[in-house]
């Protein structure tokens, strides 16, 4: 007993040397830290004292530095103004100078169409005096027929004279018509001079051929005077008659020749005349067109230069403000860096402070914690083998999963080729082939064969009203329409095509044949086609089409091989996705059903969820109220619509207020403005259910107060250890959209919501789709095929994944009705949403016989109401 005693003083006097030496050690560390605590406060502070002088330095800096950017920019600014200006003035002059050039242009050539009206009213008077010649010359015959007649009864041996005058006369007429002929040149040549006015200096060169053309009249007129002057003297002198003869004889050859060589002479001046005006108008043309290029080019120029200039202006304007602002932006930044470094700092010596304070519990809690580092080391090292050989064991089952997965779509993607194949050879053999219509339609090289080219014709009278269309429209398909559909264009058989000549109707017939080449695919076994020109008028053989057999095709095997592979290749990179996410959501299970990762259920992630929402607010201690024992509600009306109220209740109860007792008490106010209230919770309350409000019933007047009720919603806080439990109802929505995987309309986004508003509330809920082969699989965890149902002698599978933290069942039937890429628009819509709902009530049917009877099935819309009721009802 003494020894026992001397070990227990012996021991105690060790651990109060321990605890005093530990304590000695706090002392001196609290010491230690408070030093270099007010050591670093006032380091901080010098430094934040120096760091705002080089701020407030670097803010007045960037402001002069502003300044006189701006004054730079305003400097530049006005130049590149002036400049735009002076521009603007210098293309302003030189339209103007293009103006006035084109004025004197519009001058000269109304100065030329004066010249040529002055020249046209001298020509009518040459024309005047041409008449007056005329008239003179009348005058004359005139004279010499009365001195004729006066010769004839004095002197008949004046006959062969009166002859020779006869001929004189005959000559004047020639000379007449020669006068005549020189004034419809001259008339002519006023013509040329007209189509010559545009140019610019032919004034003077037509004034010099008029007065010429002047002069030569006027000899004529001295010619024919002469020639009067000659007759009177021959009158006179009938001895000298023959000496007449031969000066008149002379005289008028000489006349003929002078007039002969100035007609010529005149025509060559006026073509030179023509030629050089001609020649000036389209030099004048030449120069005012290159003027007017010239200007405009210029002119052009400058407004380039100027709207460059402006522009660069604006760039560089800009590019400086830029810079500025980039400046100004990087020192803010350094600046807000600057203070987030000194918060930071601040913060860890508050940490330390908090450290150090910290140390004397954790010197108290030294060997207490050693000792459960010895176990927990231990526990770890078991938990780690156990995590290792869990994570094998839920590799290997999803290996499996994986495996079981592509069996079962190994063998949907067999069935389904094998039911198309059987579909397109039962429809393509099911028709009535030809090769050749009369006067209608022909192959020209007989039947079709796979993987060649082949040219058919058609006769397009063949079918009335096909000749109004310009275009003629071969549509084609194979197998019974099922493959590569397409439309040919046609066109008009050659007169010289060697196919012509291989059918009479084609050579000699009164048809209107067309024609086009066609590829046969290498797997086709019929060709499908009829005739269309426009418009709705087709020529599709009564409402039969057209059909040819096709030889060498694939054997229904080697079709329904290469549609499997088709069907595969098609949907490799989703096929892959798919056993990615079973993979993923198999190793997930199993981690799940070991234990690792468990998941919280839905009563507590609904509570941790309004929690959170409600923390600023509202909160209760302890977090996790239990029967029997006190719970605290905590409530802060600064932040709710009670903020203007002095006096708080809490009015409400327990078990959805179903219980006997009842809440309704005055919350009491603490000095940080919460107010509380603490309640006894009864054995039997699971739930506390309250509302908050300004007073605990009607005023004076019969009126409620104010109510902070969650929007109506009300506040529910889970009870555990309760002697009661509550019943939760089993929820399953029935639905083809669910967003954001199936989202087309605002029902997505409504099934999604409410399924996960029952599902706070602590409620198992279900939701049932198709699974449509265009859901956003990024959107799915842990999808994975379950199990598999017939329904209207359809296999269809089961599909389980989270979408929103909801467990989603996907049905998918094998009859591909949901894989054509689309939710909604097929024009069967009504059949294939029937046959889900329907499929849906019988998954639900099989639920309830594995003892998961659902209490409220809800079928949104009417894609699944209606077959629903009919179902659930039956």
């Amino acid at each position: 007993m003494e020894a026992k005693a001397e070990e227990e003083a012996r021991i105690k006097a060790q651990l109060e040397a321990k605890a005093k030496a530990l304590e000695e050690a706090r002392i001196k560390a609290v010491e230690e830290a408070r030093i270099k605590a007010e050591a670093s406060k006032a380091k901080a502070k010098a430094e934040e004292e120096a760091r705002l002088a080089a701020l407030e330095e670097a803010r007045l800096k960037a402001e002069a530095e502003k300044a006189r950017a701006k004054v730079e920019e305003e400097a530049r600014l006005a130049a590149l103004e002036e400049a735009r200006i002076k521009a603007e003035a210098k293309a302003k002059a030189l339209e103007e100078e293009e103006r006035a050039r084109l004025k004197a242009i519009d001058e000269a050539a109304k100065a030329l169409e004066a010249e040529e009206a002055q020249l046209q009213a001298e020509a009518a008077a040459l024309a005047a005096e041409l008449e007056e010649a005329k008239a003179q010359k009348e005058e004359e015959e005139r004279r010499l027929a009365e001195a004729r007649a006066l010769e004839e009864a004095k002197q008949s041996a004046m006959e062969a004279e009166l002859e020779q005058m006869e001929f004189e006369l005959a000559r004047m007429e020639a000379e007449e018509a020669t006068l005549q002929a020189q004034t419809e040149a001259l008339a002519r040549e006023n013509a040329l001079l007209a189509e010559l006015a545009s140019a610019e200096d032919t004034a003077e060169k037509e004034a010099a051929l008029l007065e010429m053309q002047a002069e030569a009249m006027r000899a004529k007129n001295e010619q024919l005077l002469q020639l009067a002057e000659v007759m009177a003297a021959e009158e006179e002198a009938a001895k000298k008659r023959a000496e007449v003869e031969k000066e008149v004889a002379a005289a008028a050859e000489a006349a003929r020749a002078a007039a002969q060589a100035d007609a010529q002479r005149l025509a060559e001046e006026v073509a030179q005349a023509k030629r050089d005006a001609e020649a000036q108008a389209k030099q004048a043309e030449a120069d005012r067109i290159r003027a007017e290029e010239e200007a405009a080019t210029e002119a052009a120029r400058l407004r380039r230069e100027a709207e460059a200039a402006a522009q660069a202006a604006q760039e560089e304007a800009r590019a400086v403000a830029a810079a500025a602002a980039e400046a100004e932006d990087r020192e803010l930044q350094e600046l807000r860096e600057r203070m987030e470094q000194l918060e930071r700092e601040r913060q860890a010596l508050i940490s330390e402070q908090e450290q150090m304070i910290a140390m004397e519990k954790q010197a108290a809690m030294e060997s207490a914690v050693l000792d459960a580092v010895e176990s927990s080391e231990s526990a770890d090292f078991e938990a780690e083998q156990a995590a290792q050989a869990a994570q094998a064991a839920a590799e290997a089952a999803a290996e499996q999963a994986v495996e079981k997965l592509r069996m079962q779509r190994e063998e949907r993607y067999r069935k389904t080729a094998k039911a198309q194949a059987e579909a397109r050879r039962g429809a393509s053999l099911a028709n009535n082939s030809t090769t050749n219509m009369d006067n209608c339609m022909s192959w020209t090289g007989g039947g079709l064969n796979a993987g060649c080219t082949h040219q058919i014709v058609y006769n397009k009278k063949y079918m009335e009203g096909m000749e109004q269309y310009l275009e003629l429209i071969m549509h084609v398909g194979f197998d019974g329409w099922t493959n590569n559909n397409m439309e040919v264009p046609m066109y008009p058989l050659p007169k010289d095509d060697p196919v012509r000549r291989q059918s009479w109707e084609l050579e000699h017939g009164p048809g209107d044949w067309w024609t086009c080449t066609l590829d046969i695919p290498p797997t086709a076994v019929m060709c499908d086609f009829v005739f269309s020109g426009g418009g709705n008028l087709f020529d599709n053989n009564l409402g039969e089409d057209y059909h040819t057999q096709v030889s060498g095709g694939l054997s229904i095997n080697e079709l329904e091989e290469g549609i499997y592979h088709k069907l595969k290749e098609g949907k490799a990179e989703r096929d892959r996705e798919l056993d990615e996410q079973c993979y993923r959501s198999t190793v997930a299970r199993q981690l799940r059903m070991a234990g690792l990762g468990k998941k919280k259920d839905g009563a507590e992630e609904a509570l941790d969820g309004r929690l959170k929402r409600v923390a600023k607010f509202l909160r209760v201690e302890p977090s996790n109220p239990v029967a029997g024992q006190e719970v605290t509600v905590l409530y802060y009306p600064a932040h709710t619509p009670l903020k203007h109220d002095n006096q708080i209740y809490v009015c409400g109860g327990w078990n959805r207020c179903r219980h006997t007792e009842t809440v309704r008490l005055e919350m009491a106010k603490q000095d940080d403005g919460w107010y509380s209230l603490t309640l006894q919770v009864p054995p039997d309350a699971y739930m506390l259910d309250f509302d908050i409000m300004n007073r605990q019933g009607r005023d004076s007047n019969g009126r409620h107060g104010m109510v902070d009720n969650n929007y109506k919603k009300g506040y529910h806080v889970p009870i555990s250890g309760s002697t009661a439990t509550e019943k939760l109802l089993h929820v399953v929505n029935v639905a083809v959209e669910l967003a954001p995987v199936a989202k087309v309309g605002g029902m997505g986004d409504v099934v999604t919501a409410l399924s996960r508003a029952v599902q706070d509330e602590g409620h198992r809920v279900d939701v049932i789709v198709p699974k449509f082969d265009c859901l956003r699989y990024q959107y799915i965890d842990d999808l994975h095929r379950v199990e598999d149902f017939q329904h209207d002698n359809v296999t269809i599978g089961v599909w389980k994944g989270i979408v929103e933290g909801l467990e989603i069942t996907f049905l998918d039937p094998e009859n591909g009705m949901f894989e054509h890429g689309c939710i909604y628009g097929r024009g069967d819509d009504h059949i294939r949403f029937r046959f889900f709902a329907h499929a849906a009530a019988s998954f639900i049917r099989l639920m309830g016989a594995r003892r998961e009877q659902a209490d409220i099935v809800h079928a949104h819309d009417w894609q699944g109401a209606p077959g629903m009721w009919g179902d659930l009802l039956t």
